[in-house]
């Protein structure tokens, strides 16, 4: 079993870690490299939009989520290229935490309803 790329082994449960079935696969360098690149580019928008929730101040990094501030989406979120879109047009672009997305959705959709 792999954890977060890391090419060291972890077994379970105290037990040492198994033997490689066949057909099983190491994990490619691409795919490392890729997560990783991706992951920089997030922390890169994130810090240059101010690591926090623009809308309550929630500023634990596993639960912020980037969005335009017009309630547009793009369902590529978790594409390297939509972490490079953000940074070109930072402007158009805010940090809210899952909860305050949620809520901003249904208040929308509310909106919309009316």
């Amino acid at each position: 079993m792999y954890r977060g790329g890391s090419d060291r082994r972890v077994g379970t449960a105290g037990n040492p870690p198994r033997e490689e079935e066949e057909g099983e696969e190491e994990p490619r360098h691409f795919d490392t490299l890729r997560e990783a690149t991706m992951t920089a580019e997030r922390e890169k928008a994130l810090a240059l939009l101010g690591n926090k929730c623009a809308r309550c101040g929630f500023d634990n990094q596993l639960a912020l989520q980037i969005a335009r501030i017009d309630g547009t989406s793009r369902n590529n979120w978790n594409n390297r290229s939509y972490y490079r879109q953000v940074l070109r047009d930072l402007p158009y672009y805010h940090i809210l935490c899952a909860n305050c997305a949620l809520i901003t959705r249904m208040e929308r959709e509310a909106e919309v309803e009316r």
